[in-house]
């Protein structure tokens, strides 16, 4: 039986211009994210934008500096998936945090919907108590007159 693995053990030399590791997690995540974005609508109707320039934008770099720097990483692939790992963890953390603020508006929307109710109810009862307050009372009682009643 002959076993035969197919792994590279060759570690590149880092680049002079390296992204710090803690600099290349937040970079993959955005990157992820734009990713994922680029097959969203966004406030114009627009699908197939590409952000991947603004990230490197965001972080000052280039295309060329982040190629280099990830070919560094993953010519050590246990460093490498590590490094994925705090990725994934760190969407994971954001898409809870974006899932609670959306649970929370809603939350906060259908409270005011429901104190608006109430407060339409209330001005409602308001407006209509102010109409019945502003009306002429009558000269005369409209109950029947009884035999004890004075006579004008």
């Amino acid at each position: 039986m002959l076993l035969v693995s197919c792994t590279s053990n060759t570690i590149l030399e880092a680049p002079k211009d390296l992204i710090p590791k803690d600099t290349m997690v937040l970079l993959l995540s955005d990157m992820c994210l734009a990713n994922a974005a680029k097959h969203q609508k966004n406030i114009l109707f627009q699908k197939r934008i590409n952000y991947f320039q603004l990230v490197y934008d965001t972080y000052g770099i280039d295309s060329v500096r982040f190629q280099k720097s990830n070919l560094y990483y993953t010519s050590n692939i246990e460093a490498y998936e590590a490094l994925f790992v705090t990725v994934k963890n760190r969407l994971t953390a954001l898409q809870t945090m974006v899932t609670e603020a959306v649970h929370l508006e809603d939350s906060i929307a259908k409270a005011n919907m429901k104190d608006n109710l109430i407060m339409g109810d209330t001005k409602l009862l308001k407006k209509k108590s102010q109409q019945i307050m502003q009306q002429e009372l009558p000269k005369e009682s409209p109950l029947k007159k009884t035999k004890n009643s004075p006579k004008k």
